[in-house]
C-alpha cells in the first residue's frame, strides 16, 4: 500500500444529495444538512491507489477517520487500517472502532470510521508490550508485512 496524498474533494450536490438520502432514511431536512455537512464539507481528503481517507478534528485533540476503498467495494484489512492511523495521525496515537448499538448505527457505504484518541490518552484495555510476527502463532498464518 502506497502512502496517502492530501487531495481534493469534491462534495456531491446538496439538493440531488438530499432528495436521495431522504428517500431512503426519511431523516429531517436538519438532520440531512449535518450529515452532509460533516460527511463533505469538513475535514481533509486524503487518497492513495486504495483508499479515500477523510481526516477531521472532532475537538480536544482527537480526529475522525472516515475510511472507504476507491472501488466503493468491502474492505477490512486491519493492518492496512493501522498504517492510515499512523500515519494521519500518528504512531503513538490510539485509536477505536465503534460497534453501536443498533439504534445508532450507520452502515449505508462500505465506509470504516476510526476515533483517534487525543495525544497522551490510552485506551484502558488491550495489550501492555508489542508482539508483531509474520509466522502467526499455534498455526495461524500471517501475509508477510509491507515495506515501510
Amino acid at each position: 500500500m502506497k502512502p496517502l496524498v492530501l487531495g481534493v474533494s469534491v462534495p456531491p450536490k446538496w439538493t440531488t444529495w438530499a432528495a436521495d438520502m431522504y428517500k431512503r432514511t426519511g431523516l429531517s431536512f436538519e438532520e440531512l444538512r449535518e450529515i452532509y455537512e460533516t460527511e463533505h464539507l469538513e475535514g481533509e481528503t486524503w487518497l492513495n491507489e486504495l483508499y479515500v481517507v477523510i481526516k477531521k478534528s472532532i475537538g480536544k485533540g482527537g480526529i475522525h477517520l472516515s475510511i472507504r476503498r476507491q472501488d466503493r467495494a468491502a474492505c477490512r484489512d486491519w493492518r492496512h487500517f493501522q498504517k492510515i492511523k499512523n500515519q494521519l495521525a500518528g504512531p503513538e496515537r490510539e485509536a477505536l472502532e465503534l460497534y453501536p448499538a443498533e439504534s445508532r448505527l450507520v452502515d449505508g457505504a462500505n465506509q470504516f470510521h476510526i476515533w483517534v484518541l487525543p495525544e497522551g490518552v490510552q485506551v484502558p484495555v488491550g495489550w501492555k508490550c508489542r508482539y508483531v510476527s509474520e509466522e502467526g502463532g499455534m498455526g495461524a498464518v500471517q501475509r508477510p508485512l509491507e515495506e515501510e
